[in-house]
């Protein structure tokens, strides 16, 4: 037996359709009429709205890394070394300093990611570019508050 079901994704979301608990694709803005084979096959779709940039997920990192391909052109992925940290600035403006030994994962598309920029820790001192950041003891504090 075929059901179709039909899902409406805003302009401001994407969605994550799950079948049966495994995750089939990136759902963008629009209608979206998904066909199930069998009623017992569950459709799930979870939505997010990608102006909050963050993607908030209980298996973000798991998703990320089993579906590289697919999610690729989805999400900017920012990942520090143990003596590094990551100034994230958003549509001009300083959004998020990334700590050492960390990875945030963040949508692309809604909001403008501006180039990032890996701050050493132990570096010399020195000019960043980075409107809001100074020097290197800006993010220095940032981090260790």
């Amino acid at each position: 037996m075929w059901m179709f079901k039909t899902f409406a994704v805003a302009e401001h979301e994407r969605a994550l359709l799950f079948r049966d608990g495994r995750f089939e694709r990136v759902l963008g803005p629009g209608r979206h009429r998904v066909m199930s084979i069998l009623p017992r096959k569950r459709i799930r779709v979870e939505k997010f709205d990608v102006t909050a940039l963050v993607f908030a997920h209980p298996r973000a990192d798991f998703l990320v890394n089993t579906y590289e391909d697919a999610l690729a052109n989805v999400f900017e992925i920012v990942e520090t070394g143990d003596a590094e940290v990551a100034v994230v600035r958003a549509d001009g403006a300083v959004h998020e300093i990334v700590a050492p030994a960390s990875r945030r994962i963040y949508w692309r598309g809604a909001r403008r990611l501006d180039d990032l920029v890996d701050c050493p820790i132990g570096a010399d001192d020195r000019d960043f570019g980075v409107p809001g950041l100074d020097d290197l003891e800006d993010v220095r504090e940032s981090v260790l508050v």
